[in-house]
């Protein structure tokens, strides 16, 4: 999270410092923020492979609701994404997100995502992300 242009999205999405808002990063220097709606990306296109076992994990603070974290990209015959939606309730939490890529991967790319798309979450701090 210490390098903010290694990640992409939608909508409210930022990062906090530990200057700025020391109460809101978990550890490091910056903590990842969505304020409202909006997603947070990470591209994995060249880095995720063909018939792999991942697990995804962050350490996440949600507050007002439930945000989603998930991957697409990792099967080319499947169009949706592989997520799962998580509420810590205002309380930092690690959440884990295990998936296998298939033989094919999307020829459009690959990627990991924390968003309220289609949730109820108001806020969401994300750190320590990491595949």
């Amino acid at each position: 999270m210490n390098n903010p242009a290694k990640f992409g999205g939608w909508g409210a999405k930022g990062f906090v410092s530990i200057v700025s808002q020391p109460d809101s990063v978990r550890c490091g220097s910056h903590t990842g923020v969505i304020d409202g709606s909006g997603s947070m990306d990470v591209i994995l296109t060249g880095i995720m492979k063909p018939a792999k076992s991942y697990i995804v994990r962050a350490q996440i603070k949600t507050e007002g609701g439930s945000f989603q974290l998930g991957v697409w990209g990792m099967d080319a015959f499947f169009n949706g994404d592989l997520q799962d939606t998580i509420d810590t309730k205002g309380v930092w939490s690690t959440v884990q997100l295990e998936f296998a890529s298939a033989d094919s991967l999307k020829a459009s790319g690959q990627g990991m995502f924390i968003n309220n798309y289609q949730r109820s979450g108001k806020k969401c701090f994300i750190d320590n992300w990491e595949m």
